[in-house]
Formats: structure tokens, C-alpha cells, sequence
């Protein structure tokens, strides 16, 4: 694999363009909300763009999947009770 866009000329473009919601460029990218227990959540995107061989990007994919699996456990609507159950039920429906 082999990371060879953006390129001066494409940002230059999807900037000319004003319609590109977001722009390729090397920076963090990450979702972030509020999980069912009311709590802020965020989860960083592994970086895979570099030049990673192979294994090197499994192992970054699996610490993002354990990452993932970590964060639903956590926040899971199952291991909410009293008034955070009570709210996330009220908003459920």
C-alpha cells in the first residue's frame, strides 16, 4: 500500500470546489458523541496512510477494534441503572 494522495493539486481543488465536506489532510481524525451512560465517548482513527507493512497495520486495526469493544462495553445501556436508566429509556422511545 502506498499513500500517495493528497497532493497540492487535489486539495486545490476540493478547495476550489466548495463543496467537500472535509479535506484529506494528515491530521487526527476521530468521531466523537455522547454515549448511552451520558458520558462524552471519542475514538480516534487509526493512522494507516503512512508507509506500514502489513503487519504493522493489522496490529494497529486490532488496537482499534479492541479500542471499540472497550468503549461499548463501557458505555453499554445494559450496565446503566437508576436515573441513567431511567433517562435513556425515556429517550429510547
Amino acid at each position: 500500500m502506498e499513500h500517495i494522495s493528497p497532493t497540492s493539486s487535489d486539495v486545490e481543488l476540493q478547495q476550489s470546489a466548495s463543496f467537500t465536506p472535509s479535506l484529506p489532510l494528515d491530521k487526527v481524525r476521530y468521531v466523537d458523541f455522547i454515549a448511552a451512560d451520558g458520558e462524552y465517548a471519542r475514538l480516534n482513527y487509526p493512522d494507516i496512510s503512512s508507509k506500514d507493512n502489513q503487519t504493522s497495520i493489522k496490529a494497529k486495526l486490532d488496537a482499534f477494534s479492541q479500542t471499540m469493544n472497550t468503549l461499548i462495553t463501557e458505555h453499554n445501556p445494559s450496565n446503566l441503572s437508576g436515573t441513567q436508566k431511567s433517562l435513556y429509556q425515556l429517550l429510547n422511545t
